[in-house]
């Protein structure tokens, strides 16, 4: 019996540092995760700003373009705000990435209605990237440090990604 309480203490303490290595690498993954929230919540405010400075022709089109800048950056910054609660409040984290990826979406379809200006589609593409990246981290610590296979899981959201859905 002492014996056997002994090898499980001993066993124990042998798995216990690879418990406090992954506590500590998904620790690692949320604050990356976060970094790259507050990060997307600058570029998208940045973008929206620099947009409307820039509007051209005042149609119906780029007011609508606008909007979608607009809802963007109010996403991201709900999303960045909701990540820094994620340890305590998970779930809410995964909806708001939800509501990220839909207003990142509608606005990349409307983004062709702004006026051609070049450091828009610049800044834009920052934006883009931000989103591949954070799909691929954010979705690791939302299944608990487990990655995902390609295929319909495939989260990517640039534009040089369109055709594969």
């Amino acid at each position: 019996m002492i014996k056997t309480a002994a090898l499980i203490a001993v066993a124990g303490m042998a798995f216990a540092p690879a418990a406090a290595d992954n506590r500590g690498g998904e620790r690692a993954r949320i604050e990356q995760v976060q970094a790259l929230a507050h990060e997307m919540e600058d570029a998208t405010a940045r973008l929206r700003l620099d947009a409307r400075r820039t509007r051209h022709h005042f149609s119906l089109r780029e007011q609508r373009a606008l909007r979608q800048l607009d809802s963007l950056a109010e996403s991201a910054r709900r999303f960045h705000r909701e990540m820094e609660r994620f340890p305590r409040r998970p779930g809410m984290a995964g909806d708001e990435f939800d509501s990220l990826t839909l207003a990142f979406r509608q606005a990349r379809r409307t983004f062709p209605w702004l006026h051609p200006y070049r450091p828009l589609e610049i800044q834009f593409g920052r934006v883009e990237r931000l989103m591949d990246r954070l799909g691929d981290r954010y979705l690791i610590v939302a299944r608990g440090g487990r990655g995902y296979g390609r295929g319909e899981d495939d989260h990517r959201y640039g534009r040089e990604h369109e055709g594969r859905r």
